[in-house]
């Protein structure tokens, strides 16, 4: 095609590399532009592992876990895994309404804060709308200090919730609490 010598300018204008708007883009950017790929990959025919799975999301088990069960399960699986978090959300405000005591409902109310900060913080970072800042999908990221720190606070919520009875008996005991 560039053999005859009328059409050398334009071979040449076309070999020449164009400069990109963002030549050397910074992490948060790269991830920001993977994203996009890594959610118009999945299909919800596909529920086997293709060959380039994970291919666009780096850090698959970390902050983008979202990332990836939405790619590898499709629409299905995101909803499946926002419908766990609001149950164990809507639990979570329920044992700390029936706890009756001041200090249960405010605990569980702050357990179940923390729990949906994170995930919406989360996923909005996953889906792109929210800027890339580190905090993990509560009980699925990979990393053992928040796995460890979001159990305890649910095994807090639980144990106030079984010393339901102690906490209504202790308005008439006043100086019993834990027995």
């Amino acid at each position: 095609m560039c053999s005859s010598p009328i059409s050398w300018p334009a071979c040449s204008r076309s070999r020449t590399p164009r400069p990109k708007p963002t030549a050397r883009p910074t992490a948060s950017t790269w991830y920001s532009r993977r994203r996009p790929s890594a959610q118009a990959a999945s299909s919800a025919k596909d529920s086997c592992r293709h060959p380039d799975a994970g291919a666009y999301v780096p850090e698959q088990s970390t902050d983008f876990i979202f990332s990836v069960i939405g790619e590898e399960f499709g629409f299905v699986g995101a909803a499946l895994v926002l419908l766990l978090f609001a149950l164990l959300l809507v639990r979570l405000i329920r044992m700390g309404t029936e706890c009756r005591h001041p200090f249960g409902l405010m605990v569980a109310a702050g357990v179940a804060g923390v729990i949906l900060v994170h995930v919406f913080i989360n996923i909005g970072m996953a889906t792109g709308l929210l800027p890339v800042i580190g905090i993990p999908l509560p009980f699925l990221s990979y990393g053992g200090s928040s796995l460890l720190a979001n159990t305890l606070m649910l095994a807090v919520v639980l144990n106030l919730h079984m010393r339901v009875m102690t906490f209504r008996s202790s308005s008439e005991h006043a100086g019993r609490l834990f027995l």
